[in-house]
C-alpha cells in the first residue's frame, strides 16, 4: 500500500479515535470544570486561533514549493527554500508575541460586561500560556511541511494519533489534582512541544533534512510570500467562519452559550475533516503536475474521484447526525447541550457542498490561483460576521449558526461555478452528488419508518444499535445502487488492511 492510501486510512483511524476520545474527554472536562469555565477556555481559544493565522499559510506553501523542487530534482532550490522560509518563520515568531500583546489589550474591554473579575484574570493567564504555545508551534510547521512534501503520511498521522490518545489522559490526570483551565492549558502546551521535538527528529534522522542558513533568496521569498498571502486570507476566512461565533456569543450572551456552541463547532470541524483528509494527501501530487505542466487531465480525474468519495462520506455523516444526533447529544452531554443538535444540523447541511468539492480548492492551491477564492470569501466572511452579530442578539447560538451556515452555502454555489470555469467537470460532479443524495434520502426515509415501528429504549446501547442499523442500511443501499468497481475494491482493500493490522497487533500483544 502506498503512502497516500496508508495516510488516508490512518487519517480516518485518527478521526475515529478523536471522536471516541472526545466522547469521553469533553464530559470529563465538564466534570472537572464548570460549564462556564469550559466556555471560558473555548472563548480564549477562539481568540488565540486568530494568532495561528500568522503562519500565513507557509506550511502549505513549503509543501507546494518543496514538492515542485523535488519533482525537478533541484537540490539547490530545496536548500534555498528552507533557508529563506526559516528566516521568515523566525520573524513571524517574534511578531506573534507582539501582536498577541496588542490583541489582548483590544479584546479585554469587550468582555467586561459578560465576564466576572475572576474570569477575566483566569482568561489572561490561559491566554499567555496559549500564546507561548502558538509562538513555538508556528515555526515548527516547516518540519511538518517537509514531512508532507516527502509524502510520509504514515509517520505524520501516527504521531497525531499518539497525541490524540495520550494528551487527554495527561490532562485528566492533572485535572484530578488541579482542576483548572490554567492546568489544562499547561498540559496541552507541553504535549505540543513534545510533538515538535518528534517532527524535528524525524526530519533530521530519516529524511536527512536540516535547516542550513545559506541566505534568503529574494525570488523565492517573493513567490512564497505572494502565495502565502493568498492562503493566509483563506485561513483568516476559515477562522471567521468557525471561531467568530464563540467570540460573538461571549460578548453578547455569556460563557455558558459559548460552551454549547463550541461543542457544535467541534462536531462540525470533525465532520469537515473527514472529507478534507482525502484531498489533502493529493496536494504534493497535484503540485508536481502543476510544476511539470503535464497530465493536466489527471487533475480533473483526481477531482472527480475524490469528490465522489467525499460525497459518500459526507452524506453518511450528515444524514446519520440528522437521524440519531439528538440522542447522541443528550447521552453525551445531557439536557444542557440539547441546542447543539439544531446548530449542528444547520451547519452540516449548509456546509455539505463546500465539503464535497474542496479538492477543487487544493487544485487552485497547486496552480497558485487562489486570488478569486480569497477575495470572494473575505467579503463573504465579513458579511457572515455582521449577520451573525445581528441574529445572535435575538436568537443566540441559532442566529450564529444560520449566519455562518447561510454564507457557507452561498459560497459553495459560487465556487462551483468558478471551478467549472477552471475546466473541472462540474456536470459529472453534480451527477454523482445527485445519485448519492437520492439514495441517502431513501435510506433516511426507510430508517425513519423503522424507528416509528420499532422504537428503541434509551441509553448508549440503543443509540449504538440505531446508529449501526442506519449505517448498515445506508451502506447496503450504496453498495447495491451507487458504488462503482473502484470504490468497492477500495472499501474491500481498506477493510482488509485494517483487519490485517488488527491481527498483527493481536500477535504482537496477545493481551489486547
Amino acid at each position: 500500500m502506498n503512502q497516500r492510501k496508508a495516510g488516508v486510512i490512518l487519517s480516518y483511524i485518527k478521526m475515529f479515535l478523536s471522536g471516541a476520545v472526545n466522547l469521553i474527554y469533553v464530559p470529563l472536562l465538564l466534570f472537572f470544570l464548570t460549564k462556564e469555565e469550559y466556555g471560558l477556555y473555548q472563548l480564549v481559544g477562539s481568540v488565540i486561533a486568530y494568532l495561528t493565522l500568522m503562519d500565513f499559510g507557509l506550511a502549505d506553501t513549503v509543501t507546494r514549493y518543496y514538492a515542485n523542487y523535488m519533482a525537478r530534482n533541484d537540490s539547490d532550490g530545496l536548500r534555498r527554500l528552507l533557508s529563506t522560509v526559516s528566516a521568515v518563520y523566525g520573524f513571524i515568531a517574534a511578531m506573534v508575541i507582539l501582536v498577541g500583546i496588542v490583541l489582548l489589550q483590544l479584546c479585554l474591554p469587550l468582555y467586561t460586561h459578560t465576564l466576572s473579575a475572576q474570569e477575566l484574570h483566569t482568561a489572561q493567564l490561559v491566554y499567555w500560556i496559549l500564546l507561548i504555545n502558538v509562538a513555538l508551534a508556528i515555526p515548527s510547521n516547516i518540519f511538518k511541511a517537509v514531512i508532507n512534501a516527502h509524502q510520509r503520511f504514515v509517520f505524520a498521522q501516527l504521531l497525531i494519533i499518539i497525541n490524540t490518545v495520550l494528551q487527554p489522559v495527561l490532562v485528566c490526570a492533572v485535572l484530578m489534582a488541579h482542576p483548572s483551565v490554567v492546568a489544562l492549558a499547561i498540559v496541552q502546551t507541553v504535549c505540543n512541544i513534545a510533538m515538535i521535538a518528534c517532527n524535528v527528529y524525524y526530519c533530521r534522522r530519516h529524511l536527512q533534512v536540516s535547516l542550513q542558513w545559506c541566505g534568503a533568496d529574494r525570488k523565492i521569498l517573493k513567490e512564497t510570500l505572494l502565495f502565502s498571502t493568498l492562503w493566509f486570507t483563506v485561513a483568516l476566512v476559515d477562522q471567521i467562519f468557525w471561531r467568530s461565533g464563540q467570540l460573538v456569543l461571549g460578548a453578547v450572551v455569556g460563557t455558558a452559550a459559548v460552551a454549547v456552541y463550541s461543542v457544535t463547532i467541534q462536531l462540525q470541524v470533525l465532520y469537515g475533516w473527514f472529507s478534507v483528509i482525502i484531498s489533502k494527501v493529493f496536494l504534493p501530487r497535484l503540485s508536481a503536475i502543476a510544476a511539470t505542466g503535464e497530465q493536466e487531465e489527471e487533475m480533473n480525474a483526481i477531482f472527480l474521484k475524490t469528490s465522489r468519495l467525499q460525497t459518500l462520506i459526507s452524506a453518511l455523516l450528515v444524514s446519520g447526525f440528522i437521524m440519531v444526533g439528538k440522542e447522541f447529544i443528550f447521552l453525551w452531554l445531557g439536557d444542557g447541550f440539547s441546542q447543539a443538535y439544531i446548530y449542528g444540523v444547520v451547519l452540516m447541511v449548509c456546509f455539505f457542498i463546500p465539503s464535497v468539492q474542496n479538492t477543487g480548492l487544493v487544485i487552485l492551491q497547486a496552480r497558485n490561483k487562489l486570488g478569486f477564492y480569497a477575495g470572494f470569501y473575505v467579503v463573504l466572511a465579513f458579511v457572515s460576521l455582521l449577520v451573525s452579530i445581528g441574529l445572535a442578539k435575538q436568537y443566540g447560538g441559532l442566529g450564529c449558526a444560520w449566519g455562518t451556515g447561510g454564507a457557507l452555502f452561498v459560497g459553495g454555489l459560487v465556487m462551483n461555478r468558478y471551478y467549472a470555469n477552471m475546466g473541472l467537470s462540474m456536470r459529472v460532479f453534480w451527477k454523482d452528488i445527485a445519485q448519492v443524495l437520492v439514495v441517502t434520502l431513501l435510506a433516511m426515509a426507510i430508517f425513519y419508518m423503522i424507528k416509528k415501528l420499532w422504537p428503541l429504549a434509551g441509553g448508549w446501547m440503543s443509540f449504538i444499535g440505531q446508529g449501526g442499523l442506519y449505517s448498515v442500511l445506508w451502506g447496503g443501499l450504496m453498495w447495491g445502487i451507487v458504488l462503482n468497481k473502484y470504490e468497492k475494491n477500495l472499501a474491500l482493500e481498506m477493510g482488509g488492511q485494517l483487519l490485517r493490522f488488527a491481527r498483527l497487533r493481536k500477535r504482537e500483544h496477545p493481551s489486547i
